[in-house]
């Protein structure tokens, strides 16, 4: 089956098209100019910061251009995490510091380069392994997150275009490692240095703790060779437990941020990769200007050629009338696209109960070949309702619990926890929609030889509302658990039924959500299929 083109014979001309459908033909002759494509450097410099922009400007950059520059991505990554490195160590290297630098980078280098010569096979396999990995990575990513991009196009176009931005992302990995590592190369530096003014007690240089002594227990002189070897750790402890004390008392003096480096490194690494997963997705979601393709007049219910049938006939297959498969009515677009009189948050709860309760019914308001954002918008108010469900579930699961309460009045914990949930739960819902949406999407355009990806990308975030939903049952399962470990009853069920414990809580909260999510794949696959012989 050819994916790649889908005009046939019978298809309309375009003044039959714009007789059949007038607002199409007004849209495409209202297009905007393709904006000017640039250079792959200037690519990689503005993707950081401008993702959508260098998208819109790239959708002609060949694949192989983008691949190089995916690669040097990663030199530059590399060098950006040695320099970090050599910053953060750079009070130990004491006088001559650029020297000693350089002499450690010839020593490492040396090393791995006997380490290349001394086990051909197994190096060359690794190398491989680390750039097949790399390479896996990237082609995954583009297609998890190809159906957020997609338009009425041939499959392989989109697929092209989410990998050309998956790897050209890769300019955002050397910024995301200066965030994260940044701060924590320049608390590593103070660290150093405060290390350096130490000017207590030290160990000897030569103080290694003793062995324990290799005799069997049947040899005669395995007593006297016990004693003293504890004899030994007992002298090694007495000179060194003085040292440990002194470097303690003093590292209580630090301040709090060298003590606890994770409390900012853990919250900016999670923030940084929602950031990473934003920019990838305004990328991959950019304005483009796609040639319109003429697809086949067909009847919406069973699929029959109507190029010859009029429109006051009907469809001689069903007995549908055709003019509820091409009229000016059919395919009208979303209630959240129209945004009626009764608000915007009536509206959304309107959509989110349609797509669940008649899936069929709207995705046959879906604009299959127009390209449209609302559903975007719509979808990041489900993301604000989840994180608030996230951070809600966290706050009453910690209540429950009785050996954290102390522990979390620590203030690096109280920064850690919040921002990783919110993230955590934000994220996984996007991943979570766009690779259902491709799942669904691919699948049922293979079946019906069309791009069916835009209307699946476009369903999955109506069903925003859905995943709302599994949210509250989820925090609902992870807080009924927690109580269930607190007062003990998992474990009494456990034996009861004669199952492990966490085998129990396993199931307890894996199936309903198992559960979530076929009921969710489902509704996505009914809606989309609805668009198979849309003719708008």
């Amino acid at each position: 089956m050819n994916l790649t083109q889908t005009t046939t014979t019978d298809a309309p001309s375009p003044a039959e098209q714009a007789a059949v459908f007038p607002q199409e033909a007004t849209d495409h002759a209202e297009e905007v100019t393709e904006p000017k494509q640039i250079s792959l450097p200037r690519a990689l410099l503005l993707a950081p910061f401008r993702p959508a922009w260098v998208a819109e400007r790239t959708t002609h950059l060949p694949l192989k251009r983008a691949w190089l520059g995916h690669w040097f991505s990663a030199v530059s990554t590399f060098v950006v995490i040695g320099l970090l490195l050599l910053w953060a160590n750079w009070p130990t290297l004491g006088p001559n510091h650029i020297t000693k630098a350089v002499q450690a980078t010839q020593r490492e280098l040396a090393l791995l380069i006997s380490q290349l010569a001394r086990f051909p096979i197994e190096s060359t396999l690794a190398v491989i392994g680390v750039i097949a990995l790399v390479e896996v990575g990237h082609l995954a990513l583009a297609l998890n997150l190809m159906s957020w991009g997609a338009r009425d196009e041939p499959l392989r176009n989109t697929f092209g275009f989410a990998l050309r931005q998956t790897w050209l992302s890769g300019a955002r990995i050397s910024i995301a490692i200066m965030i994260i590592g940044g701060p924590l190369a320049a608390i590593e530096y103070e660290n150093q240095t405060w290390s350096a003014a130490y000017t207590g007690p030290k160990p000897p240089e030569d103080l290694v703790l003793p062995a324990r002594p290799v005799i069997s227990r049947n040899d005669p002189g395995f007593a006297k060779a016990m004693a003293d070897h504890k004899a030994a750790v007992d002298a090694y402890f007495r000179i060194y437990e003085p040292v440990v004390t002194a470097r303690r008392e003093w590292s209580a003096r630090r301040p709090w941020l060298l003590k606890v480096p994770y409390a900012i490194g853990v919250p900016l690494g999670f923030m940084t990769s929602l950031w990473f997963l934003w920019a990838l997705v305004r990328s991959m979601g950019a304005t483009r200007n796609v040639p319109p393709i003429a697809h086949e007049r067909r009847c919406i219910e069973c699929g029959y050629n109507l190029h010859t049938i009029a429109m006051e006939s009907r469809c001689p297959e069903c007995g549908k009338p055709v003019v509820e498969s091409l009229g000016p009515k059919v395919h009208p677009g979303t209630p959240w696209q129209h945004h009626p009189p009764g608000g915007v948050l009536r509206t959304w709860w309107q959509c989110a109960v349609d797509v669940v309760r008649g899936p069929g019914a709207f995705g046959r308001t879906l604009r299959v070949r127009e390209s449209t954002t609302a559903h975007r918008r719509f979808f990041a108010i489900a993301l604000v309702a989840i994180s608030l469900v996230a951070e809600t579930a966290l706050l009453l699961t910690v209540g429950l619990l009785s050996f954290p309460r102390e522990a979390l009045r620590d203030p690096e914990l109280l920064a850690i926890v919040p921002c990783a949930t919110g993230c955590l739960c934000v994220g996984g819902a996007v991943l979570f929609a766009c690779a259902a949406a491709t799942l669904v999407g691919l699948t049922q355009s293979f079946t019906y030889g069309r791009n069916l990806l835009p209307t699946a990308m476009q369903t999955a975030c109506y069903l925003g509302g859905f995943l709302v939903l599994w949210s509250i049952i989820g925090a609902a399962l992870i807080i009924g658990l927690v109580w269930l470990g607190e007062s003990n009853s998992l474990d009494a069920v456990a034996q009861r039924i004669g199952i492990p414990a966490d085998m129990l809580g396993l199931l307890y909260f894996g199936t309903p959500n198992l559960i979530c999510a076929g009921f969710f794949i489902h509704r996505l696959a009914v809606a989309t299929g609805a668009t198979r012989y849309a003719n708008k």
